[in-house]
Parts: structure tokens; sequence; C-alpha cells
């Protein structure tokens, strides 16, 4: 049998998927960053919020909503974190088998990747709509994500959305890891990766940094003389 990812598998078996499958379907990710995020990220690597707060010796913050971007001084710069703003008023009700605050907490101990360009232009397009620049980070999957498999998550929905669903929606079974993923590859909306994940400059295809009304203009790879 040949699955949906096209890897040929044998009938009666509960496979999940591995690195390969997540190339062939998806050879480009995508992370989007504030300006200057991606001189921290070649010092020292895709970085979880955990994890910069950690660096910045402000851990208690770890499971704090953020209403507003937070900026953050760490050994390797200054980084910039995004806000958390829930598309419900009340978060509480969708969350399952934790508290709102350990809900947080997961959330900001991975790093995060597109799969979709479609996805990450529209959410660009709307950070600049609101005067946010950004800069776009396009990544060659397997050379990103090599030798990390075992910390590989998927989501078919964007972790911090709250699907419009009666029951509890979110909590730890909202990540699948991806050796036990096993529904269709075109319903995975998002990579997430419980470690820091370093980054080689053969595994970026390019960056681009994105200003409010001015053309997009590539920082990696320099532009040759």
């Amino acid at each position: 049998m040949v699955t949906q990812w096209g890897v040929r598998r044998s009938f009666g078996a509960n496979w999940g998927v591995d690195l390969n499958d997540l190339v062939a379907r998806f050879p480009r990710v995508w992370h989007s960053t504030f300006p200057k995020g991606w001189d921290g990220i070649q010092k020292s690597g895709l970085r979880s919020t955990t994890d910069l707060l950690a660096s910045a010796g402000r851990e208690g913050e770890v499971k704090a909503v953020r209403t507003e971007p937070v900026s953050v001084s760490t050994p390797d710069g200054e980084a910039t974190l995004r806000n958390q703003v829930p598309n419900r008023k009340e978060p509480g009700p969708p969350v399952d088998g934790m508290t709102v605050e350990d809900w947080w907490g997961l959330l900001n101990g991975r790093s995060y990747l597109f799969t979709v360009r479609e996805d990450v232009d529209a959410f660009v397009d709307a950070c600049l709509e609101n005067g946010v620049a950004q800069e776009v980070i396009t990544f060659d999957t397997r050379r990103l994500l090599t030798d990390l498999e075992d910390s590989i998550d998927v989501a078919t929905t964007a972790a911090p959305l709250y699907p419009r669903t009666t029951g509890p929606s979110r909590g730890a079974k909202a990540f699948t890891p991806l050796g036990d993923f096993t529904g269709l590859s075109t319903k995975i909306k998002e990579v997430s990766v419980r470690t820091t994940i370093p980054v080689s400059d053969n595994a970026v295809v390019a960056v681009v940094t994105r200003e409010p009304g001015a053309a997009p203009l590539r920082l990696f790879p320099p532009r040759k003389s």
C-alpha cells in the first residue's frame, strides 16, 4: 500500500511517519521572527521562549501570558518574544488536563515552524498591517531537522488557536509526536520542536526582511558584490 505520504507501507500496521515522510511532504518550512531575530538565530540556533527566558534570568515568566511583545536580554543579545493573544476571551474551558498557566508553559517550551507558505505569508501580512516588521526564514527541512526527529511534534491546528468546539480541545494532546501521527499529511499545519534547533548556513534557503510599505529585502544569503 502507498500511503498519503507516498511511502510504501504494509496493510494492518498502525504506522506513524518519520523525517523522510515529513521531508517528502514539506521540503521547506518557515519561521517568522522580529527584526534582528536572525542575528540571534545565527549565533545560538532557534530557541524556545522558555530557553530564552532562562538565559535572561526570567524563568518566573515562563507560564505568564504576554499581552504585548516582550524584549529579553540574553548573553547572545536581545530577543523579542511574541505576545500571546488567544482567539477566545476566556481560554480556560478549552484547556484539558492542565491549568491555563501550564498550557502557556507547554506552548513556550518549543520552537514553531510553518509548513505552508501561504500561512506564513498571511501571518506576516497581518503583522505588517499592524506596523510590525518581520524577518522570514526559509529552511531546508531535512538539513534543519536531521538528528532532531525524536523532538519533533506536529499539529493540525496552530497551537495558540482554540478550535470552536464545545468541549476541551487544547492540552498535551494538541501536539502529536512525529512518529505517532497517522492522519493525512495535508492536515498538518505546524511543526514544533522541543529542543533548541541548531541552524547551519546550509540549512537556510533564504532570510528576507519585511518592512511595512517597503519591498522585501534579502538578508541571507548575502548578495554578491
